[in-house]
């Protein structure tokens, strides 16, 4: 009820001041976006509004921007809280992260464009987009594609550890799929007990999929492959940057080009 009493005390002042003064004395109508985020506004969603910054696009004189954090939020509210945002004429909505993100923004509104990051899922084999080239609808966006890359991230961990006993998958409920196309190229194994021992081989490798809650815990992630001396594939460059051994994904903001 906090992040509600929050939007709602943000909607009363946005609704009030619609158009904010140019120094020429012309008003200038303010986009207003809506960020839609498993976790909270990750790498990308930074680099996505600094761009939005070079374009001309600028908090407090042309653009408003409202956040909404799924979290650890029951579903059915972050749908209320979503459906408010739309009522108060956000202009578009940019989605990422995990499925439920995009499903709910698409749920609230069939007619305002969304934006979505698909970060965790497959929004084509999902239905929500019709095509990769003409999606179709009211959404459109990037698709990440982790399912096709994690065979790949497989094969650059057999190529630089080609002595390699075992492979441990770190994967939970928001990389399912993901974690499906590992195990179709790695043997399977008995997880219970690999992971109560992950560390407990020379030859083993830690293989991590995609996920909001793996994103918060980057550091830490990183620093126990460090502290373990496990070989790691992780998915973006920060977890890299945060001590891990290799990546292999989407850039998600210029640095990573």
């Amino acid at each position: 009820m906090k992040r509600r009493r929050v939007l709602a005390l943000i909607a009363g002042v946005t609704t009030s001041l619609p158009f904010v003064a140019e120094a020429a004395g012309e008003p200038t109508k303010i986009f207003r976006l809506g960020v839609l985020t498993a976790t909270g506004p990750g790498p990308g969603a930074q680099a996505f509004v600094k761009q939005l910054h070079v374009l001309g696009w600028e908090e407090g004189r042309n653009l408003q921007i409202d956040y909404l954090q799924l979290d650890n939020a029951d579903a059915d509210h972050f749908r209320e809280m979503t459906a408010e945002l739309v009522d108060r004429g956000v202009d578009l909505i940019r989605a990422s992260g995990t499925e439920i993100v995009l499903k709910t923004a698409v749920a609230v509104t069939r007619t305002g464009p969304i934006v979505m990051v698909a970060t965790d899922y497959d929004p084509l084999a999902l239905g929500y987009i019709a095509s990769l080239a003409r999606p179709g609808g009211n959404v459109t966006g990037v698709f990440m594609q982790q399912i096709e890359l994690t065979p790949k991230r497989l094969e650059f961990l057999t190529q630089t550890i080609p002595e390699l006993a075992r492979v441990v998958v770190l994967w939970d409920r928001y990389s399912a799929d993901q974690f499906e196309a590992a195990r179709e190229t790695a043997p399977p194994y008995d997880y219970e007990r690999l992971l109560a021992d992950v560390a407990g081989g020379h030859h083993d490798v830690l293989l991590q999929m995609t996920s909001p809650v793996f994103v918060q815990d980057r550091q830490r992630l990183s620093a126990v492959a460090l502290g373990h001396r496990l070989p790691s594939m992780f998915p973006f460059r920060q977890w890299v940057d945060a001590g891990g051994l290799m990546s292999y994904g989407a850039a998600v903001n210029a640095r990573d080009a």
